[in-house]
């Protein structure tokens, strides 16, 4: 009887002893993939966070020479020209305006995953939209003889 005890007893410490290893075994191999899981999340934060700084910086860096256009537009538009040139300078000075508003879209969308946007209301023309569209595809309806058309 006592044999039989001690040979139960020892069977059960052996089982007890394999599962504290397979437990620990186990215990590693799930700290290992959390900190795999920790250094790649940590990984993409800081590729969004560089992301956002290379979105913010260049989209000032090509603000500061589109201003410089926009300004030297307004002052060949105050210069007098034909008629025709005039016409001309105001498409280039309203698609100059659309790809800055682009180029703030941009800047907009780096401050928002920053973190750092903030709202503000502000009036708009709705009615001039359709017009302001338009101005900027009627030099390609010309080159291809086609009569322009709005209706709003």
């Amino acid at each position: 009887l006592y044999i039989t005890a001690f040979t139960i007893s020892l069977l059960l410490a052996w089982l007890l002893e394999r599962m504290e290893r397979q437990e620990y075994v186990a215990r590693t191999q799930l700290d290992a993939e959390i900190q795999v899981r920790k250094a790649a999340e940590q990984a993409a934060l800081e590729a969004r966070d560089a992301q956002g700084m290379f979105l913010a910086r260049m989209s000032h860096e090509i603000r500061t020479p589109l201003h410089g256009v926009l300004g030297l537009l307004d002052l060949l538009l105050d210069m007098g020209l034909a008629e025709k040139a005039q016409e001309m300078l105001l498409r280039m000075k309203g698609a100059g305006t659309h790809l800055l508003s682009i180029v703030n879209d941009v800047l907009d969308l780096a401050k928002i995953t920053a973190g750092k946007m903030e709202l503000k209301s502000s009036a708009m023309a709705i009615r001039e939209l359709p017009r302001i569209c338009f101005d900027l595809f009627a030099s390609s309806l010309a080159e291809k003889h086609l009569r322009p058309c709005l209706v709003v």
